[in-house]
């Protein structure tokens, strides 16, 4: 949290990783996960450009879901960036809202050019790697311990999410 929650909220359409998807995770759906700490920092910077990042009033508040699944989407390519002006540093959250110029390096999956472009343009991407997110569909927060890197989701608590999924 808070990333997590603006996932499911269906505002940051990419994950920024510093690795590329596993190819056979291109197009598939995958569960977002909300840790159990909260990036207290990144929140303040969400706040302070909640009006760039269209995050509407009250959004913050409702994307604090700890320890659970969030969200499904489907993962639909990612592009490798470099910032045109610094190719050598990998932007951080905290400089959201800092003027750049991301260029692709490689896109994966089969994205069409123009959904890699649109997902550099993102106020939410910093890279190396976007992952670019679609069909976000939110659920009420399933409790579910979460991993390092991509996992499986547990037996229980992803039929708990296709549950959710199947009332939508």
């Amino acid at each position: 949290p808070p990333w997590s929650g603006m996932i499911a909220a269906g505002l940051k359409p990419v994950e920024n990783r510093s690795w590329p998807p596993p190819p056979q995770l291109i197009g598939q759906r995958l569960a977002i996960h909300a840790g159990k700490s909260l990036d207290s920092a990144a929140l303040q910077v969400l706040g302070e450009h909640q009006e760039l990042l269209g995050i509407p009033d009250g959004a913050l508040d409702h994307s604090l879901a700890r320890s659970a699944i969030v969200a499904v989407v489907t993962l639909r390519g990612a592009v490798r960036v470099a910032d045109a002006d610094r190719p050598d540093e990998t932007l951080t959250p905290l400089q959201i809202g800092q003027p750049r110029r991301l260029r692709p390096h490689r896109i994966l999956g089969g994205l069409p050019t123009p959904a890699a472009l649109d997902a550099i343009r993102s106020p939410w991407a910093m890279g190396p790697w976007l992952w670019v997110l679609g069909d976000v569909q939110a659920i009420d927060p399933v409790p579910c311990q979460g991993a390092q890197k991509v996992w499986r989701v547990p037996d229980g608590a992803a039929a708990a999410v296709l549950e959710q999924l199947r009332g939508k």
